[in-house]
């Protein structure tokens, strides 16, 4: 069984560690990153299901979502944060779930299992229109081959 990934950036070593605590019980592989860069490396190298981003912890938040989408367009996002003067939650919303810091447990674990599962099926049907796509390319050139041939 193919576990989901989930990248976590935050720049705070704290919370990359109560993260992995909370989603211990539920069946994911981490991956850490406290910089922009390297997030962006891992995700074309692992293609994660979830990303858990602070909103503090990245210059534009709603860009590096975008930016993670363009490499991994079935990933889904949880934004976390803990400071009240920051984006505004109405725009950090249209990104994802977003979580107030410190982070509840079980709310951490029910929206990672939620975006989970919407990542799974996006990419599920992605996969199926590239299958459709496949299957009526074929059924043309059958069709072509049959009128010519």
């Amino acid at each position: 069984m193919d576990f989901p990934l989930v990248l976590v950036i935050d720049a705070d070593p704290a919370v990359h560690d109560s993260v992995a605590e909370a989603l211990a019980e539920i069946e994911c592989v981490l991956l850490g990153a406290r910089s922009e860069a390297l997030a962006l490396q891992l995700a074309a190298r692992r293609s994660p299901s979830v990303v858990i981003i602070d909103a503090a912890s990245v210059a534009a938040p709603a860009d590096l979502v975008r930016r993670l989408q363009e490499i991994v367009p079935h990933i889904r996002a949880l934004v976390t944060t803990g400071d009240a003067a920051g984006a505004p939650l109405a725009q950090l919303a249209t990104l994802g779930p977003v979580l107030r810091k410190p982070l509840d447990p079980e709310r951490l674990r029910s929206a990672v299992r939620s975006l989970s599962r919407l990542s799974a099926m996006t990419d599920g049907v992605a996969e199926l229109r590239q299958d459709t796509t496949t299957t009526q390319s074929v059924w043309r050139r059958i069709a072509t081959t049959r009128r010519h041939g």
